[in-house]
């Protein structure tokens, strides 16, 4: 027998390995930088109520991504990549059958990059609020798929964000 979204709510911690695809956009008047640097993470989570959730993350990057200006490659191609993520959310859910729960996280997540050609390198340290919407399917009792939109980053020209896909378990 399947085990409704609810009746998971007993299990107190929680942990997802996910998948991220953020794309990060600096626009001005003239110049648009856009990069898509692919990373994996870790949410591990603790169950407050059946409503509520307190969560970390932590991200890393697999591997850098063309930084396009202006939709075009360079002649002297620069590489970006995600080194780091961290954050802690407040997360709210709710269900909306036996299996499928919707949720909203809330929380500050700080990040470092770098951006790199064959002769500079630069990293950048930033933090922002960030937030998102998603949806878990259950598959058992501890076992659920998720996939989720988060707002990353956004200020100082700079916005990102992305898409998630992930594999949860509850303890």
């Amino acid at each position: 027998m399947l085990a409704t979204a609810a009746s998971c709510a007993s299990a107190q911690w929680y942990g997802e390995l996910t998948y991220v695809s953020a794309t990060t956009k600096y626009s001005s008047s003239n110049t648009n930088i856009e990069s898509n640097p692919k990373s994996i993470g870790a949410y591990i989570g603790y169950q407050l109520n059946d409503n509520f959730a307190a969560e970390g993350l932590i991200v890393t990057g697999i591997g850098g991504t063309d930084v396009k200006v202006n939709g075009a490659s360079q002649n002297n191609p620069v590489t970006a990549k995600t080194d780091y993520l961290y954050g802690a959310f407040v997360k709210a859910k709710n269900n909306l059958s036996e299996e499928v729960e919707v949720f909203g996280r809330l929380g500050y997540l700080e990040g470092k990059t770098t951006s790199s050609n064959t002769s500079a390198s630069s990293s950048t340290v930033k933090g922002d609020w960030a937030y998102g919407l998603g949806t878990n399917y259950y598959v058992n009792k501890k076992t659920y798929v998720s996939a989720s939109w988060m707002s990353l980053y956004n200020k100082e020209n700079v916005k990102s964000s992305g898409w998630t896909i992930g594999l949860g378990f509850k303890f």
